[in-house]
């Protein structure tokens, strides 16, 4: 049975990694029999917006297509409340996805102040 995750408003470097260590405890993601069935009501299937500045889609083809894909995805202007590290003329994408994707795109590639996820 999957457990319920207190889930933050906004998640970054500094506060995903009690996320991270809940996906470890979930059923769905241990190796062996295949005895769970997961439901899509899952906390870390719940959709989420991940923003991150335009220029870390612009590094290659394949970094545009892990973080965008054919995911509902904008580009808008910088607020500043979002205390990335770039210049308000970059702009900011925002990409609606699912939260374990959004995880792993924060952990493994956007580097730290290069963006963050908020609840859709």
């Amino acid at each position: 049975m999957t457990q319920t995750v207190s889930v933050p408003a906004v998640i970054d470097h500094q506060n995903m990694g009690p996320l991270l260590t809940a996906l470890q405890d979930e059923p769905e993601f241990h190796c062996g029999p295949n005895w769970y069935r997961p439901t899509g009501d899952e906390w870390y299937r719940q959709w989420v917006i991940l923003e991150f500045p335009t220029g870390e889609a612009c590094k290659d083809g394949l970094t545009a297509l892990a973080l965008i894909g054919q995911n509902a995805s904008q580009t808008v202007a910088l607020t500043g409340k979002e205390r990335f590290a770039a210049q308000g003329l970059e702009g900011k994408v925002q990409v609606h996805k699912d939260l374990f994707s959004a995880l792993m795109n924060l952990r493994d590639i956007l580097p730290e102040r290069r963006g963050r996820i908020v609840r859709a």
